[in-house]
């Protein structure tokens, strides 16, 4: 689920991205991929925007956004690698980077390796700060992180 604003910035920002995932939608292929409008529902706009206010103090507009919507519809984890919001977000939500989920779908053989370490390069590259960790550190570091934040009992990890 892909919040409005989200989309909105990703488009003011020029990311390729956007773009592809509007693609996947309109293909009418399965995805997992959906871009939610709150103003499309008065109720849910009422619920996403209360939860916004909880978080805008503390976060960007863009995560606090986020959080409006998953707290109105029960969404445990957020996807972000804004990771100067993840302390404030991270006590109510699982908040997994572009890194965490590569390295969950290698840990449940969804990806191989050398295909995530692909996607994990080429993402790094396109990234305002890059990480200076290899694909192998950074999936220990995401696993390590998963379990010391108690998620891998959530998440199916052993």
């Amino acid at each position: 689920m892909i919040p409005k604003r989200i989309e909105r910035e990703l488009q003011r920002k020029g990311k390729e991205t956007i773009f592809q995932i509007r693609k996947a939608i309109s293909s009418g292929s399965h995805t997992i991929f959906e871009i939610v409008d709150k103003d499309q529902d008065r109720l849910l706009k009422r619920q996403v925007d209360n939860h916004f206010h909880r978080f805008i103090d503390y976060i960007n507009a863009g995560e606090a956004e986020c959080c409006g919507y998953a707290a109105a519809l029960g969404v445990p984890i957020i996807i972000s690698d804004n990771t100067s919001d993840h302390q404030i977000m991270e006590q109510e939500f699982i908040v997994l980077t572009f890194r965490d989920v590569l390295a969950l779908a290698v840990f449940f053989g969804l990806l191989p390796k050398a295909d995530a370490e692909s996607y994990y390069n080429k993402i790094n590259d396109h990234l305002t700060y890059r990480s200076r960790y290899t694909f192998d550190e950074s999936y220990d570091k995401s696993i390590f992180r998963i379990r010391e934040k108690g998620w891998h009992v959530f998440l199916g990890l052993k």
